[in-house]
């Protein structure tokens, strides 16, 4: 009668035992796991918690470190100007004064093409007084767009542009030129849109009416929306009754040409025959506008 009680004792005692290392195991491979999953959201060791940290200050903790990477910077207008006006550039060729913009970090400015018009090269200058040579990479004779590379901006970062958003009636807008090597500075809103009308050989379509003025020497800068920091337009023309009033081409109808311009540029041959061509196109089917003129 003592063994099979000496016996039972001994089999419950590995059980016991064996309960216990099992335990033991899951203890393990619980903790292993959760370190796991912290490496699988890519969590940084600082924020790695101890077994006796609280969760929800660890939770806030990570949570914090996204909002900040995600967040974009939110600009003042001040900071907003200062910043862009650093992409803007004065455009001299030997007939024309004008303005534009930085387009990309392939050295490529977009301008009006009635400013480098009867020019296959340009002098760009930046508004700390650097000089650059440029060369018309792209022009349109029915389109008022062009595009000049200079090979000294290549890897420079441009302003945020906007290619494919239509602005909305309302929206506040800056224009930016920089005639003369000075900074023109003017703000509005959004009046009108959706404006056509032909000016010479030059079809404008879709055109944003501001009460933004461009001064003379700002045609080709850019206008920017004050509410999504970035770049919708380039300043074109301006109305002869009341130049307060200016006119803009939305960048989402040309963003194509441009695209296509930057990566087959266009030779001086080639330019120059859309110079020539621009002067056999027949306009007498087309209503000229007779109370907006082009922006020098």
């Amino acid at each position: 009668m003592k063994k099979r009680h000496t016996g039972l004792i001994i089999s419950i005692s590995a059980m016991i035992a064996s309960f216990m290392l099992a335990l033991f195991g899951f203890g393990i491979l619980f903790f292993a796991g959760t370190s796991l999953v912290q490496t699988s959201h890519g969590l940084k060791e600082s924020f790695s918690p101890s077994i006796e940290e609280d969760t929800d200050t660890f939770n806030f903790a990570v949570q914090q470190e996204l909002d900040d990477r995600s967040d974009p910077p939110t600009l003042t207008r001040e900071q907003m100007i200062t910043s862009a006006q650093a992409t803007v550039y004065t455009i001299y060729t030997g007939s024309n004064q004008g303005s534009g913009f930085l387009y990309n970090t392939k050295g490529d400015i977009v301008t009006n093409a009635h400013v480098v018009e009867g020019n296959t090269s340009a002098l760009i200058k930046s508004h700390d007084g650097n000089e650059y040579p440029g060369t018309v990479i792209g022009y349109s004779s029915e389109t008022d767009i062009a595009l000049i590379r200079v090979p000294e901006l290549i890897g420079h970062t441009p302003f945020p542009v906007n290619t494919t958003d239509h602005l909305p009636l309302g929206d506040s807008v800056i224009a930016l030129g920089s005639p003369n090597d000075h900074e023109a500075v003017s703000t509005g809103t959004i009046l009108d849109d959706y404006i056509n009308f032909s000016i010479g050989s030059y079809q404008y379509t879709n055109l944003y009416e501001m009460n933004a003025d461009i001064s003379e020497g700002s045609s080709g800068g850019p206008l920017i929306s004050e509410t999504h920091g970035q770049i919708f337009a380039i300043n074109s023309a301006e109305n002869i009754d009341d130049d307060s009033i200016g006119y803009s081409l939305p960048l989402y109808e040309v963003a194509y040409l441009l695209s296509d311009w930057s990566a087959h540029p266009m030779n001086e041959t080639e330019v120059s025959f859309l110079f020539d061509e621009a002067d056999n196109i027949d306009t007498s089917t087309r209503e000229e506008q007779t109370d907006i003129e082009l922006t020098p």
